[in-house]
């Protein structure tokens, strides 16, 4: 037998370091799906306009949000309806505005024959008044800006092309 109090083992050979061993399953997520945590999902999609927000109110990092919601489908599904609401009721409230806008607007006005044209400054000649809706003013402008971007966005031509 050896004198080493070691054993055989010690003669040279290194010991292998334990690794930590990962525990099954992992942590248990933060966020589940119950009906209270669903409310204010739908709640907070009613509110917040990202999930970012929504994730600080819920007093996770967005990353474990999204991934609640990407792993529960009820959740996905209240939050996407949530947002749909909150769409829904923005496009009404702009049109509501529009609507009350448009009462108070002043309606366009129409040049007799023998006044000019508040739009071009012709003289208006016989019966045929001149009427300029706010659409066709709209769409005017509309037409004039593309243009004038169309002309912005050109690109110069190459040195020693020719111009037609």
């Amino acid at each position: 037998m050896s004198d080493d109090p070691q054993g055989p083992a010690s003669a040279g050979a290194v010991p292998p370091v334990p690794q930590p061993q990962k525990k099954r399953g992992g942590r248990p997520p933060l966020l589940r799906p119950t009906p209270d945590v669903l409310e204010r999902v739908h709640a907070y999609a009613l509110q917040m306009p990202s999930k970012t927000d929504a994730a600080e109110a819920f007093g996770v990092v967005a990353v474990t949000f999204d991934k609640f919601l990407r792993r529960e489908p009820e959740a996905m599904r209240r939050w996407t309806e949530g947002q749909a609401e909150r769409q829904r009721i923005r496009r009404l409230r702009v049109e509501e505005e529009f609507r009350a806008t448009a009462a108070v607007a002043p309606q366009p006005v129409a040049p007799g024959p023998g006044e000019n044209c508040p739009t071009c400054g012709q003289l208006v000649s016989g019966p045929e008044a001149v009427t300029l809706t706010q659409s066709e003013i709209t769409n005017a402008a509309k037409e004039f800006d593309r243009l004038i971007d169309r002309h912005l966005a050109a690109r110069k031509a190459p040195r020693g092309a020719r111009r037609r």
